[in-house]
C-alpha cells in the first residue's frame, strides 16, 4: 500500500505543470520534476543538476545559508524572484520549505511575463506622469490639490468606523455600570450620590455624542469637497486634449495583463480564477493603464471580499466573462464572496463608505471616475451578505 501511494505521489508530482525539486540536507537532487528540469537546464548553462546549493549563485543570502540556518520544518522563504540576463532574459519565483531534518523542497515560479507587464505599466505611468509634468500650471496646480486633499479625504474616512470612537463604548459601558450600582454608590457616597453620578455621566456623554456628530459632519463635507475637486481634476485633464485617451486597447488582453499581475495573489490565497471570452479581442478607446488600474482594483476587491467570509469558503472563486451587446462591451467580475445588502450597491461608491472591515471608500469611487472618463459606467450587484458580488463594467466599442 506505501509502495502505490508513493507510486502515486511520484506521478503526480511528474504530471503536474509546476517546478518542484526535493534535496538532501547537503543540497544532492533527489527529486526532479520534468517542469523544474525544463526551466533550469537552460539557466544552468552546462552545470549539471545535481546540487541545488550550486544553482543558484546569484541569490543572497544563498539558498544553503538559510536552509542550514532555518532547523525547523517549514517555510524558509516564499516567493523570492531572482533574474537572470543570459543565456535568456527570465525571472524566477523560488518558495524553499524544510520538509524535516534531512530534507528541503524548492518549487520554482516561471514569472518572467507578469514580471514584464509590471515593468511595462511601470514605464506606462512614469510616460504619462512626465506628459502630466509637462501640463499648464493651472492644472499641476489643481494636481497638488487633489493630492492633499484625497489624503485628507483617506483620514477623514478613517472617523466612520466604529473602532475609532473607544472612549464613548468605554463610557456607556460605565454607565450601565453606574445605572446597575445606584443603591450601592449612594451607600457609599451618601444619599442621592448615587443618582447624580449617574445624570453626571449621561450628560457627559449626551456631549461627546453630539461632538462626534458634528465631527462626521465635517467629515462628510470635506468628502464631498473632495468629489467636487477631482471632478474639476478630470475636466482639466479633457480640456487638455485626452492625450491618453488616445489608443485602441484590447478589453481581453487589458483583463489578461491584470491577471497576470494578480496571478500570485491568488494563488496564495487558493482562490480559483475563470476567464470566459467569446471574442479574440474587445477594441476599446482606452487609457491602457489606467484601465488596468481599475481591473486590478476589482479583483482585489473580490479577493478581499472571499477573505472576509467567516467561515472561511471551501471552494473560493471569481469569474471573469466578456459580452459584447448593442455596440458595448460588458465585463463582469463574479465572486462568490462576503456579498452585501443590495441596498448599499450605490453607497459603496461613496467615499466613507465601504463593505470593508478597514474601509477608504476612495478605490471603488475612483475605480467609477477611471469608468466614466471612457464614456463607460461601472456598477455593483449582490443578492446580499453571505452570497457573492458581482462588478459591471460598461464601456463602448471602438469603431475602428
Amino acid at each position: 500500500m506505501e509502495h502505490t501511494d508513493n507510486s502515486a505521489l511520484l506521478g503526480f508530482l511528474y504530471q503536474i505543470p509546476v517546478a518542484v525539486l526535493q534535496f538532501e540536507a547537503d543540497g544532492a537532487i533527489a527529486l526532479l520534476n520534468p517542469e523544474a528540469a525544463n526551466l533550469l537546464f537552460p539557466l544552468a548553462m552546462g552545470q549539471p543538476l545535481d546540487n541545488v546549493f550550486r544553482l543558484f549563485p546569484g541569490l543572497e543570502p544563498s539558498i544553503q545559508e538559510r536552509f542550514q540556518n532555518h532547523s525547523q520544518p517549514g517555510p524558509v522563504f516564499q516567493n523570492e524572484l531572482l533574474h537572470y540576463e543570459a543565456p535568456q532574459q527570465r525571472t524566477i519565483s523560488l518558495t524553499l520549505s524544510r520538509l524535516d531534518t534531512e530534507r528541503g523542497c524548492l518549487v520554482i515560479h516561471d514569472v518572467t511575463e507578469s514580471e514584464r507587464l509590471r515593468r511595462q505599466l511601470e514605464e506606462e505611468e512614469q510616460k504619462r506622469a512626465a506628459a502630466q509634468g509637462r501640463a499648464e500650471n493651472a492644472a499641476a496646480v489643481l494636481h497638488d490639490i487633489g493630492n492633499a486633499v484625497t489624503a485628507a479625504a483617506t483620514q477623514s474616512a478613517l472617523l466612520f468606523q466604529e473602532d475609532n470612537w473607544p472612549e464613548l463604548k468605554s463610557g456607556k459601558r460605565l454607565l450601565r455600570l453606574f445605572e446597575s450600582k445606584e443603591t450601592e454608590l449612594n451607600e457609599a457616597l451618601g444619599a442621592g450620590k448615587g443618582q447624580a453620578v449617574v445624570q453626571l455621566m449621561t450628560q457627559i456623554l449626551e456631549h461627546l455624542d453630539e461632538r462626534q456628530r458634528g465631527i462626521l459632519d465635517t467629515a462628510a463635507k470635506l468628502n464631498r469637497s473632495h468629489s467636487h475637486i477631482e471632478d474639476i481634476l478630470l475636466i482639466q485633464r479633457q480640456q487638455q486634449g485626452q492625450q491618453s485617451l488616445s489608443h485602441d486597447c484590447n478589453l481581453l488582453q487589458l483583463m489578461e495583463n491584470a491577471l497576470s499581475l494578480q496571478e500570485s495573489s491568488l494563488r496564495k490565497r487558493k482562490i480559483e480564477h475563470s476567464l470566459h471570452a467569446a471574442e479574440v479581442k474587445y477594441p476599446v478607446r482606452a487609457d491602457g493603464t489606467a484601465l488596468t488600474q481599475l481591473l486590478i482594483n476589482l479583483l482585489r476587491n473580490s479577493m478581499e471580499a472571499l477573505a472576509r467570509c467567516e467561515p472561511a469558503i471551501d471552494a473560493p472563486r471569481i469569474e471573469s466573462s466578456l459580452l459584447v451587446e448593442a455596440g458595448r462591451v460588458h465585463l463582469r467580475v463574479q465572486d462568490n464572496g462576503s456579498g452585501f445588502d443590495p441596498g448599499m450597491a450605490e453607497k459603496l461608491f461613496e467615499r466613507g463608505r465601504s463593505s470593508k472591515r478597514n474601509p477608504s471608500g476612495i478605490g471603488l469611487a475612483h475605480c467609477r471616475k477611471i469608468a466614466e472618463a471612457h464614456q463607460g459606467t461601472l456598477h455593483l450587484e449582490s443578492a446580499g451578505p453571505g452570497q457573492g458580488a458581482c462588478a459591471i463594467l460598461n464601456l463602448p466599442l471602438s469603431s475602428t
